[in-house]
């Protein structure tokens, strides 16, 4: 089964009903409840989630709520000692993607979902937007 692993933008999308990207992200999610994929983001992606959340005021056992209906599809990788050097050591020129890149690299993700493909630009797996992921 592919696996693709979510940035925390898309992670964002799929958790912030307003947002104008809500739909493309709620289609993957239902494509990993469907068993047609299985969705991986990483654990610091969780926290980055309930932060953004708490400032947008929600309570937190909604927050909680939410993170829980993540959890439930998607799959927390490890940001490890390896992970946090192989980033410092890196050329990424912001170091949260660079977690991203090599949380999912170590994870063997086959596709890296963002919105901000330029962040990525040199690496040993597929980054695509969603629409790019759905056109294929």
């Amino acid at each position: 089964m592919l696996k693709l692993f979510l940035d925390t933008n898309i992670v964002m999308d799929f958790l912030d009903e307003k947002r104008q990207e809500h739909t493309k992200a709620a289609y993957l999610f239902s494509l990993a409840y469907e068993k047609v994929i299985d969705l991986y983001c990483s654990s610091l992606t969780y926290g980055t989630v309930c932060y953004l959340l708490h400032r947008q005021k929600l309570p937190s056992e909604e927050i909680i709520f939410k993170l829980k209906a993540l959890n439930r599809i998607c799959k927390a990788t490890n940001v490890d000692d390896t992970i946090v050097k192989q980033s410092l050591n890196s050329t990424f020129g912001d170091f949260e993607d660079a977690l991203q890149y090599f949380s999912a690299l170590n994870n063997g993700c086959d596709v890296l979902i963002t919105r901000n493909k330029q962040d990525f630009v040199l690496s040993d797996i597929n980054i695509l937007t969603p629409d790019e992921f759905f056109s294929k």
